[in-house]
């Protein structure tokens, strides 16, 4: 598993910042020994600048492609597409949206079709040693909605689909789904709305 921005070494980036502005001004006596002052100086440089670095950090790794792909891509929003399953011969096809809300340290899937709604259990999100391919493993939990429930059928059974990303043009997300149920199948979403929060 990748941490999508590495927050590790943005957090040492941060404090190491601090301490450096914090000697800084310690060295050039910037404290007056009134606490109040000194307590907006300390807030304002110590806390603040590295504060805005981080924001600028993270904002920029949202927004800038290459940055995405020297990390993990950004895939926050929601995608529309389709769950192929079946025999080859006489594969059916369910119309799905995805709704994936992207953080630094993880990521949440929720899938739904007209019959069903899927919920996160776990994600693994991996890249290849050449930063060229990009993986989403999902663990997910599936619920019927009312209407749709059948006698003799669970309406909830567990699955896990492996995709990979797509970064030419508009970004793909696509790869196979198995469930602890008698199917499987190929998942197809393309992104259709960028979410920034």
């Amino acid at each position: 598993m990748i941490n999508f921005l590495q927050t590790r070494l943005l957090f040492t980036i941060v404090v190491c910042l601090a301490i450096a502005i914090f000697a800084g001004l310690k060295f050039a006596d910037v404290f007056t020994g009134n606490t109040y002052e000194d307590v907006w100086i300390f807030s304002r440089y110590v806390f603040g600048i590295p504060a805005a670095l981080a924001v600028v950090i993270y904002g920029a790794w949202r927004a800038i492609p290459i940055l995405q792909r020297m990390t993990f891509p950004y895939l926050g929003g929601r995608w529309t597409g389709v769950l192929r399953y079946g025999p080859p011969d006489r594969q059916e096809l369910r119309d799905a949206t995805l709704t994936i809300r992207h953080h630094l340290s993880g990521m949440s899937l929720v899938l739904e079709t007209r019959e069903s709604t899927s919920t996160t259990l776990a994600v693994v999100a991996t890249r290849d040693p050449t930063g060229t391919q990009y993986h989403v493993y999902y663990v997910f939990e599936n619920r019927r909605k009312a209407e749709y429930t059948k006698p003799g059928l669970p309406t909830i059974y567990r699955g896990v689909a492996i995709m990979s990303v797509g970064m030419s043009g508009t970004k793909t997300l696509s790869g196979e789904y198995f469930t602890d149920q008698p199917t499987n199948g190929i998942a197809e979403f393309k992104l259709e709305r960028h979410a920034w929060f």
